[in-house]
């Protein structure tokens, strides 16, 4: 993982989100267990309370007042990842910060070095992945759909940023 890679040593938080969105928990786990099997140490988690960055900064700053080792942060989701950012500034503290969506405010975040990276899933190939498939449910064409489809997620880092086409981009592109 990027943050492997930055920081073998690192002590990680992570930030989930407080409404109990099982997904989302499940999302966490897997952050945990992935980052343990980089070698890193999950030392906490702390829920964002009402995702978005002001809960980020809320859950970054709980969960750096409670583990003074944290120096590192995963977050659920970019606003997570940058409210973790702004808790560690206001209390000085340096700490290495990965989000998760690849949103604007996540590649902004990468581009200016507040973020190590952000993980950019692909809503609009979902989209359009489930377009094709109600279509060919609907016309009886192109059956049997396949039981999975895998719209793989895109590293965001300093290597790539300024080469990562927002959301907004992709959605142009479709005609």
């Amino acid at each position: 993982s990027a943050l492997s890679e930055e920081k073998p040593d690192a002590n990680v938080g992570l930030i989930g989100i407080g409404i109990p969105v099982p997904a989302i928990k499940y999302l966490t786990g897997r952050q945990q267990f992935y980052a343990e099997e980089d070698g890193l140490t999950v030392v906490d988690t702390q829920d964002n309370p009402s995702d978005d960055v002001t809960g980020g900064e809320k859950a970054g700053n709980a969960l750096l007042q409670r583990n003074q080792e944290v120096d590192s942060v995963i977050g659920y989701n970019d606003p997570s990842a940058l409210g973790a950012v702004i808790a560690a500034r206001a209390t000085g503290r340096d700490i290495t910060v990965v989000g998760l969506n690849g949103s604007s405010d996540g590649i902004e975040g990468v581009k200016s070095g507040r973020l190590l990276a952000t993980v950019q899933v692909d809503p609009i190939g979902i989209g359009s992945q489930t377009a094709v498939a109600a279509y060919s449910l609907i016309t009886e064409q192109n059956l049997p759909l396949p039981p999975i489809v895998i719209r793989p997620g895109v590293l965001v880092n300093q290597d790539n940023v300024n080469e990562i086409p927002s959301w907004q981009a992709q959605l142009d592109e479709i005609e």
